[in-house]
């Protein structure tokens, strides 16, 4: 097995504070659209509040032909908007939202509140998660729906949940969750289907886990999963059951490390697809 261009995390800042990372896209503009993806989802946790963080985005971005379009950051909910093209010369948007910070007590009110509210069809939806969105959504959805562009949303964590929820909407848009936790019911994984949709799950990454499966709200996670293992090796094509049961090979609290957006990049690096 080759060994990974980048090296697997265990530290807390990168699990806690990724937006603060100085490494992104080392391998530059070269690599699969999914790796593509996992980069963005973690350069979503750059903060918006101050002009210079603002501008090394930018800079990041530029790194790899994006240019930053429009900032989203609204009622605690942060994410970019980015265009540019694919390692094929595609012409995309990439939507990008953020994941949980564990300093912003928004953030963590919209992870806890799991009851299920009703959304479009018959879906219903984690109301945390949807009450997060709701401050972008108008500016998202005017985003896809004028853009010439090949649309993709992306997001690390609870910035998964809400790019889902965007896709379910937006039939156009392609899906890269990383980390997400379930996000509604089997109507919700309906809407989106498998043939617009990768969803990443770190070997023992515990926020996969949540909220419980079915029962009484019935959540379900979009299938199939690509499954990166403990060497870091992705499997792709497969359900939610087949991917338990892991044990942690010696790392400490690795189901929490396996969270951290930079072992999903460390993973798909280099990817040939």
């Amino acid at each position: 097995m080759p060994p990974r261009a980048i090296r697997y995390a265990t530290d807390a800042g990168s699990l806690f504070f990724p937006g603060r990372a100085d490494d992104f896209f080392p391998l530059g503009p070269g690599v699969s659209e999914a790796a593509l993806c996992a980069e963005m989802a973690r350069a979503a946790y750059i903060r918006h509040e101050e002009p210079s963080e603002k501008a090394r985005l930018a800079g990041i971005l530029g790194r790899v032909g994006f240019t930053v379009v429009d900032h989203l950051d609204a009622d605690g909910t942060q994410g970019f908007i980015a265009d540019g093209q694919t390692r094929e010369g595609r012409a995309i948007r990439v939507i990008a939202l953020r994941g949980t910070e564990p300093d912003d007590p928004r953030d963590v009110l919209a992870d806890i509140q799991a009851w299920p509210q009703p959304w479009p069809g018959a879906a219903r939806v984690h109301a945390g998660f949807a009450k997060a969105l709701s401050p972008v959504r108008q500016r998202v959805m005017s985003a896809i729906d004028g853009s010439p562009r090949e649309v993709v949303v992306t997001g690390h964590s609870l910035g998964a949940a809400l790019a889902t929820l965007v896709a379910s909407v937006r039939p156009s848009t392609r899906l890269y969750a990383f980390g997400s936790p379930r996000v509604g019911n089997a109507a919700l994984a309906a809407m989106i289907g498998p043939a617009r949709q990768w969803r990443y799950v770190d070997y023992v990454d515990a926020v996969t886990t949540v909220p419980p499966p079915q029962g009484e709200v019935g959540y379900v996670h979009l299938e199939p999963a690509a499954f990166i293992d403990a060497d870091g090796v992705v499997e792709a094509g497969l359900s939610d059951a087949e991917i338990r049961g892991a044990d942690e090979r010696g790392i400490p609290l690795r189901d929490l490390t396996d969270h951290a957006p930079i072992n999903y990049v460390a993973a798909l690096m280099g990817l040939p697809a």
